[in-house]
């Protein structure tokens, strides 16, 4: 999923809300996330996951075109771990993940269909025939 599409699907969701707001609320939540891991925390959301950041220790490589040993400085990186139910849905534990229903939206921001994903019809219904 990229972005834009996460902002589509929030739009869809709460169209009391502007394309703008959204966008901006999506901006600044992972700003915010960037800069928590810049600074060596972590950020975490319940039965979802933890971000955090690890530091690899330097090493001895070796340069692929040459072959010669060459030193590998120590680096930071994003460490995801995911959450008991992520993993849990992962295992096979669940057959789906837990998560908001529509009828968790007050009906003031629900829409009546969503209008970014497809329907489904059969090929009776689009006017073919099984051969």
């Amino acid at each position: 999923m990229l972005k834009s599409d996460l902002v589509d699907s929030l739009v869809c969701r709460f169209p009391a809300l502007t394309r703008r707001d959204v966008e901006l609320s999506v901006a600044v939540i992972l700003d915010e996330i960037q800069r928590r891991l810049a600074a060596g925390g972590r950020f975490e959301v319940r039965d979802f996951g933890v971000l955090s950041t690890h530091v690899l220790p330097g090493k001895m490589g070796r340069n692929p075109r040459t072959g010669q040993a060459v030193y590998v400085r120590s680096r930071r990186v994003v460490h995801f771990k995911p959450g008991k139910r992520l993993r849990a849905w992962g295992t096979g534990q669940l057959d789906e993940l837990p998560g908001h229903s529509d009828a968790d939206i007050p009906s003031a921001s629900r829409p009546a269909e969503m209008p970014h994903e497809p329907s489904y019809r059969s090929s009776e219904e689009r006017g073919h025939s099984a051969p």
